[in-house]
């Protein structure tokens, strides 16, 4: 086990667990959703990370994930704009983890979120989004919020992460890193 320093960890006893990368995708051409499959098991969190620019839409959409290929009305979700009174979903068929827009104005939705993967518990999430946004005579106004959820599962793994955008594309420059750390 190394840390980022290229230092090795041989000194701890036992080793100190260190966020492995799992992928890192960059879009080259436009796609509806971007797939993490085949997650090895024994991962107990996961950390994304993305910066996402979209096609150009003039209303802000969605970004949301989904574990597993799980669809079903599986999920609940908060979201809380900063300096806001936080919303709070039910039975959701996905995670919302951002709100994004126009990518012909360099709109674009960057953040993190930490996923808890317990083999036996809840799938529970929460980190923050941060986006660039048209908002009236302010262009390029900085929101963000603050984000929480979980997908109702206590008995499988997280072994697959897909994330979509409400029927709207990636654009090329998209971005999202999946990092998971074993225990």
């Amino acid at each position: 086990i190394t840390n980022h320093a290229g230092i090795s960890d041989a000194h701890h006893t036992p080793a100190v667990p260190i966020w492995e990368l799992i992928g890192d995708v960059l879009i080259s051409t436009p796609v509806a959703s971007i797939e993490f499959s085949s997650i090895p098991s024994g991962y107990a969190a996961f950390l994304v990370i993305w910066n996402d620019i979209f096609n150009a839409y003039v209303n802000v959409i969605d970004f949301t994930m989904h574990f597993n290929g799980d669809s079903g009305a599986n999920y609940d979700y908060s979201i809380q704009p900063f300096n806001a009174i936080s919303d709070t979903i039910h039975a959701a068929t996905s995670l919302l983890i951002g709100i994004t827009g126009d990518s012909s104005e360099g709109i674009h939705s960057f953040g993190q979120i930490h996923i808890q993967n317990c083999v036996d518990a809840e799938k529970v999430y929460n980190g923050r989004e941060l986006r660039i946004e048209e908002s009236g005579s302010i262009p390029h106004d900085v929101k963000g919020s603050h984000l929480e959820g979980k997908w109702r599962n206590n008995s499988d793994e997280i072994n697959t992460i897909t994330f979509s955008q409400e029927g709207q594309n990636f654009t090329a420059g998209s971005r999202i890193i999946l990092l998971g750390i074993k225990t």
